[in-house]
Order: structure tokens, then C-alpha cells, then sequence
């Protein structure tokens, strides 16, 4: 974080030193046929929500590597705003 995105101190208050990933990520968007990595179980006993963007979305053709598009992070942010 920030220095100016740290909350400001009050008495009494404890600031925690280490952040829940919950806390500071909601949610995960992963390309369908992505060559990254995904640790789903573990992104998941964390609290994040993964939305798997299909390759029809994205425009994947099969052997391609997916990129993200307009279209691709609208469909992603449609699903965030109404709860998967």
C-alpha cells in the first residue's frame, strides 16, 4: 500500500501488519487456454472468486494464446457486478 492509502491511526486502533488477500482482491479473472498458471484451490481458500473468461469470449482460436480484450474485461466486470 501507499503511505497515503493507509488508514489514518486512532487511539486505540491496532493496524494490522499482514492483509487478507479478501481484503485487497475480490475477485480473479483467468483467460481460458492461458498458459499462466492457476492455483484454483488455493486462490479460492483465500476468499478470491476466479471468473474464467471462455475462449469464445475472448476470440481465442485454439492453438492461440488469449488475450485480454474490451469485450473480454466487460464480460469478466459484467459477472463481478452481479455476483458471478
Amino acid at each position: 500500500m501507499r503511505h497515503y492509502d493507509r488508514p489514518k491511526r486512532q487511539a486505540g486502533f491496532v493496524m494490522p501488519t499482514v492483509f487478507e488477500a479478501r481484503r485487497l482482491v475480490s475477485h480473479v479473472a483467468y483467460l481460458e487456454g492461458s498458459k499462466v498458471e492457476l492455483d484454483r484451490e488455493v486462490i479460492e481458500a483465500m476468499g478470491v472468486e476466479i471468473i474464467v473468461i471462455p475462449s469464445s469470449v475472448s476470440g481465442t482460436v485454439a492453438g492461440e494464446t488469449p488475450l485480454f480484450s474490451n469485450e473480454s474485461v466487460e464480460w469478466a466486470m459484467a459477472r463481478v457486478l452481479r455476483g458471478c
